[in-house]
């Protein structure tokens, strides 16, 4: 199973949302997921170079 997620700057715009983010991360690693996060500033900069990434996740 897999995971694709894109954080801005809202998603922990505070300790406490980062900590809760950080223990379902590795909540769904332990069960088997495997994810690729990706920042909102990485999507605007460069989307191409995102979804090739996305891409061969998905597909590998």
């Amino acid at each position: 199973m897999k995971i694709v997620e894109i954080d801005g700057l809202d998603a922990h715009s505070s300790s406490d949302l980062l900590h809760n983010d950080l223990l379902r991360q590795n909540m769904l690693m332990e069960l088997g997921w495997q994810m690729r996060r990706f920042s909102a500033r990485q999507v605007r900069r460069n989307p191409r170079s995102v979804r090739e990434e996305i891409v061969r996740f998905i597909n590998g």
